[in-house]
C-alpha cells in the first residue's frame, strides 16, 4: 500500500486540492511594474502599497523566484518613505518584510549585484530615518546608498519582466540624505540626476529639486 494510501480520507482531499506554486506569467509581472511606476510618479502612499500587495502575490505563488522577492523588496522601498511621516509603525512592520525578501532573493542569486544594490538602498532608508540614539544618521544613509548606486550602475534590465529597481530612486534617496546632512548643492545634484532618469517623478520635480535649489541659494553669500 502506498503512503498516500495509508493517509485519512480528508487528508488525502486536503493535499490534492493545496494551491501549488506556479511560474509568474511575464504579462502579469508586466502589469505590476506598470502599476509600480505610476504609484511612483504620483507619490501615491496608497497607490504605492497596493502596487506592492500586486508582487506579493506573485512572489507568493512562486517563492523560489528571485526575481520577485526582488519586486517586493523594490515596491517596499518605494512606499515605505511615503508612509514614514504618516503611519511609521506600518511604515516599518514594511521595512522589515522588504528586507526579509532581498535577504531571500541574496539566498536565491548570492552573486546578484542588484539584489545587493538594493539591500543596501533599503538599508539607507532605515538609517536616514533611524533616530540617532540607535544608530542612524543622514552621513550613514547616504554611505549606503552611494554603494546601492555603484553596484546599480553595473547591472541592466534584460526584458519587461527582468528586475530594474530604478537608479531614479538611490539618487533621491541619496538627495535626501545630502541635504539632511548640510550637503545642498549634493542633495541638488542627486536630485537633477533623478530627475533626467525618471522625469515623470513630480516628487522629485514639483518638490524636491525646487526646494533644495532655493536652500543652496539662500545659503550662498
Amino acid at each position: 500500500m502506498s503512503r498516500m494510501n495509508r493517509l485519512p480520507g480528508a487528508l488525502v482531499a486536503l493535499l490534492l486540492l493545496a494551491p501549488t506554486a506556479r511560474a509568474a506569467d511575464p504579462g502579469e509581472v508586466a502589469a505590476a511594474k506598470r502599476a509600480l511606476a505610476a504609484a511612483v510618479d504620483s507619490a501615491s502612499a496608497g497607490a504605492l502599497v497596493k502596487a506592492r500587495a500586486g508582487f506579493a502575490g506573485l512572489s507568493a505563488a512562486e517563492p523560489e523566484n528571485a526575481a520577485l522577492h526582488l519586486w517586493v523588496a523594490t515596491a517596499t522601498w518605494r512606499a515605505v518613505p511615503l508612509l514614514q511621516r504618516a503611519e511609521p509603525a506600518r511604515a516599518e512592520k514594511l521595512l522589515r518584510d522588504g528586507l526579509r525578501h532581498a535577504d531571500q532573493a541574496v539566498r536565491l542569486d548570492p552573486r546578484s549585484g542588484e539584489a545587493l544594490a538594493l539591500m543596501a538602498a533599503l538599508q539607507g532608508i532605515h538609517s536616514l530615518h533611524k533616530p540617532a540614539e540607535f544608530g542612524g544618521s543622514a552621513s550613514l544613509a547616504r554611505q549606503q546608498l552611494e554603494h546601492a548606486l555603484a553596484l546599480f550602475a553595473k547591472a541592466a534590465p534584460v526584458d519587461s519582466a527582468a528586475f530594474d529597481w530604478g537608479e531614479a530612486d538611490a539618487l533621491l534617496w541619496a538627495g535626501q540624505a545630502a541635504g539632511r546632512s548640510g550637503d545642498r548643492a549634493a542633495a541638488v545634484s542627486f536630485y537633477e540626476r533623478a530627475l533626467e532618469r525618471s522625469p515623470g517623478n513630480r516628487w522629485v520635480g514639483k518638490v524636491l529639486l525646487p526646494a533644495a535649489r532655493d536652500s543652496l541659494a539662500k545659503a550662498r553669500p
